[in-house]
């Protein structure tokens, strides 16, 4: 799921906690009318939230509500509106078409719950166990069976292979990836530990002909490994091996020759 930051302008801003996650300065920030134009780019396969903040010169319902029509992608919105609890602008947002609504000021640890409960509205559910290229994962158990092997996962090497084995076929973003993994409590996971955690699984799936794809700026995705990929990771487990006969090579040559000499 991409989460967009979208205000009036890029000028407006709100002020960021110390301690909010996710922090908006990571956010990709837009304005209004940038935010209208990515509505009209044909529809791809990535979930996408917008974090609306509205002020008295922003948007407003209507304006949000005249966007959304004829809208045929996979958008959630998290309008946050300068107005206190129980105003009537609360409601007529959501009626506008928002899915939350959350009145500021708030705290920023609030406002990343409310994030983490649309980015689990859009995750389908209902199937405790997926299946995908001969391997098994249950949600409950957060475990991962070729057959009958059970493959060896940390807890987060579990979260990640539960979200993208229930994502196949899409792209996640490293953002997605970090909020459900601080789903529950967790610490919040630096964008860099993403990528070391997905070479940790590709390292236990990758016998059994999975393989996490990444691809810049886009996101992951799991697939089942090429030929040429397999054959790559052949090579790397043959080539420490040749090295490391090597030297013995050489210096049994070495010896050969010495006696030949003398």
């Amino acid at each position: 799921m991409q989460a967009l930051w979208v205000t009036a302008s890029l000028t407006d801003a709100i002020p960021l906690g110390a301690n909010g996650w996710p922090r908006f300065d990571q956010m990709e920030h837009v304005d209004w009318s940038q935010a209208l134009a990515r509505l009209r780019v044909p529809v791809t396969a990535t979930d996408t939230t917008w974090l609306l903040q509205s002020d008295a010169h922003g948007p407003g319902p209507d304006d949000l509500r005249q966007a959304l029509t004829g809208v045929k992608r996979n958008l959630r919105v998290l309008a946050l509106p300068h107005a206190p609890l129980g105003h009537p602008e609360i409601a007529a947002w959501l009626d506008a078409g928002a899915d939350r609504c959350l009145p500021r000021p708030c705290p920023p640890q609030v406002l990343a719950a409310m994030l983490r409960a649309v980015h689990r509205s859009v995750l389908p559910g209902g199937q405790p166990v997926s299946h995908f290229a001969g391997l098994r994962f249950d949600h409950e158990a957060m475990t991962l069976h070729d057959g009958e092997q059970r493959i060896a996962l940390t807890q987060r090497e579990a979260e990640l292979m539960s979200l993208l084995i229930r994502r196949v076929g899409k792209w996640v973003t490293n953002q997605e990836i970090r909020m459900h993994m601080a789903q529950g409590g967790a610490a919040a996971l630096r964008p860099g530990a993403v990528h070391l955690y997905v070479h940790r699984v590709n390292r236990k799936i990758g016998p059994h002909g999975l393989h996490v794809d990444c691809v810049k700026r886009v996101g992951y995705g799991l697939v089942v490994r090429s030929d040429a990929m397999q054959q790559a990771s052949d090579a790397a487990r043959v080539l420490p091996v040749l090295r490391a006969h090597r030297p013995f090579a050489n210096q049994a040559w070495q010896v050969q020759g010495s006696g030949v000499m003398g």
